[in-house]
């Protein structure tokens, strides 16, 4: 018997540390694309997946949908905008103090915007289209708090480097203009949630 009781002791001591380690490969969960700190302002929310490749460090995926609208004025005017950015990169993690670590790492950005502009009167019929795809740069800095093995929270902000061109379409004449856009600002948080599993 006291050996029974002496390997339980033993199993109970040794292995539960084992059993009870985090072995959460996956987190799936939503962020805001910015808090602007001076407008006060939310934006629509995105997706984002996270898949673990290694000791503290992370794949991460996000879809962006940055608008989606179609609005009609009677029967002389309508317009659609649409707007979808998918991000992904790494993410390294380092542990600052208790449940609070760090977070940042590299990030590849492609998306594309599509806006449509239509005005039908008996005086005017135009019809202008822009399609602008873009890609860019950057890079990821924040905080998370893990609030149990299974959920977590935090903030981050991206600064970046955008490359888009626009290609435009009004009354059968196309144009084309280059735009390259830097952010390397850190007044655009954003507050994320995810699951852990």
């Amino acid at each position: 018997m006291r050996t029974l009781l002496l390997s339980l002791l033993f199993l109970i001591t040794f292995l539960t540390p084992i059993f009870s380690q985090d072995t959460a490969k996956y987190e799936i969960g939503l962020r805001n694309i910015g808090f602007n700190l001076s407008a006060y302002s939310f934006s629509s929310p995105n997706l984002f997946f996270k898949h673990k490749i290694g000791e503290n460090k992370y794949r991460r995926y996000t879809a962006a949908l940055g608008y989606l609208s179609f609005q009609k004025v009677d029967s002389t005017s309508k317009q659609a905008n649409n707007s979808l950015t998918f991000i992904f990169g790494n993410e390294k993690r380092e542990h600052i103090k208790g449940k609070v670590l760090f977070l940042h790492g590299l990030q590849y950005i492609f998306g594309a915007a599509f806006s449509s502009n239509k005005v039908t009167t008996t005086f005017q019929n135009d019809k202008t289209t822009v399609f602008t795809p873009k890609f860019g740069l950057g890079y990821v800095l924040g905080f998370m708090y893990s609030v149990s093995p299974q959920f977590n929270f935090g903030v981050e902000t991206m600064p970046n480097a955008q490359f888009s061109t626009d290609f435009k379409w009004l009354k059968n004449k196309k144009s084309t203009s280059y735009n390259l856009n830097a952010n390397f600002d850190l007044t655009s948080v954003s507050i994320f949630g995810a699951y852990r599993f």
